[in-house]
């Protein structure tokens, strides 16, 4: 069987990102039997992967998407006579020469349009409805979002698989003083942090969480700076704006985007993970950081207790005092810390990779009988 894989995320920032170049890592490794294609929009990309031929769908300067779903990519598809299609982007053609498969992260563009671009939004209204009515089967990341797809769209509940992400092994406890002093100097880190790892966007919540660090400095008379890890999003002059207003500028260190093989140091070298998402079709970063051994504290919404299960203390995100209170313990009650630390090591060994790529197969399985 021919298996292609729509990799077009692969030049975006984020979870999505991160799904598919771990799914095309994995499945060669473990499926020997099948051939797989993957469709690239940059060259890039060709040589990065072993055991996959790479196809170029598109120029670079072909910058809409729905040329590459409605009429690029299934031309590519029916010429590489390609038996099934993973979608991997939320998007499908509506009219494929195989199967398909498409994995639907999450229904966020059109539950909480007040957080997207209003061009985002336009194109995943049209987009994601499309997908779950004309894909063959539909594979989703939590079991939150299976529901939001499964209320919105009115799909069948036997479409759609629920398929977790995977934590990579990069992700793990650290041991050598020497690498981490190395990311210590390097990103000049102060000595005791709290982090954050995200896009800077209005669903991440950062408000929340300056605001509930400005107490925790003030009241608590904590001395731990904030750091906080990813790229501007949408709308992200307000958490500059804010940080400004509070006078925390010499407090809170934003360092913008960090290249992927460092994340885990700065994991390793936090004493606090908090992750207050409004909303979160999976949510990476907070089992990213229990696989370093970091205590975490995360939403009580969405996917992310699906996620955590009874490894993290949950908040409400909208409360600032309870985020507050969260993090005071976190960082003073020793004992909480233990039982914390301990209790993440073991739910991030619940998530793997290869995991995730064996049910992918067999949704591909499912879908060619």
């Amino acid at each position: 069987m021919k298996i292609g894989i729509d990799a077009r995320t692969l030049s975006v920032r984020g979870g999505p990102r991160t799904y598919v170049d771990n799914l095309i890592r994995t499945l060669p490794k473990i499926d020997e039997k099948n051939e797989y294609i993957v469709f690239y929009n940059k060259k890039e990309f060709l040589t990065k992967y072993v055991k996959v031929k790479g196809v170029i769908v598109k120029p670079d300067n072909i910058s809409f998407q729905i040329i590459w779903d409605q009429i690029l990519l299934p031309i590519s598809l029916k010429k590489e006579k390609v038996d099934l299609v993973h979608n991997t982007k939320s998007s499908t053609s509506i009219i494929n020469p195989c199967y398909s498969v498409v994995t639907i992260h999450d229904i966020i563009p059109i539950i909480y349009k007040q957080t997207e671009k209003f061009t985002n939004y336009l194109y995943w209204n049209l987009q994601i409805p499309l997908a779950a009515k004309h894909a063959n089967k539909i594979i989703t990341i939590s079991e939150s979002a299976k529901k939001d797809i499964v209320n919105y769209f009115k799909i069948r509940d036997d479409k759609i698989s629920v398929i977790y992400n995977g934590v990579s092994e990069k992700f793990r406890i650290i041991e050598s003083k020497k690498e981490l002093d190395q990311i210590k100097i390097r990103y000049l880190l102060p000595d005791k942090f709290i982090l954050y790892v995200g896009t800077l966007q209005p669903r991440k919540n950062l408000p929340l969480l300056i605001k509930s660090y400005a107490k925790l400095v003030a009241d608590k008379k904590i001395t731990h700076k904030l750091l906080i890890v990813g790229r501007e999003g949408w709308k992200y002059s307000a958490i500059f704006d804010l940080i400004k207003e509070l006078h925390l500028e010499k407090d809170i260190i934003i360092t913008g985007y960090i290249q992927d093989d460092d994340l885990p140091s700065i994991f390793n070298l936090a004493d606090l993970f908090v992750y207050p998402s409004i909303y979160e079709g999976f949510g990476l970063p907070p089992l990213e950081a229990m696989a370093c051994g970091i205590p975490v504290i995360t939403s009580n919404t969405s996917s992310l207790p699906e996620v955590v299960g009874n490894a993290a203390i949950m908040i409400n995100p909208y409360d600032v005092d309870s985020l507050t209170k969260a993090m005071f313990e976190a960082l003073t009650n020793e004992g909480l810390r233990k039982d914390m630390i301990k209790k993440g090591l073991e739910r991030s060994k619940l998530f793997s990779w290869e995991k995730t790529a064996r049910e992918t197969l067999k949704v591909y399985e499912e879908t060619m009988k």
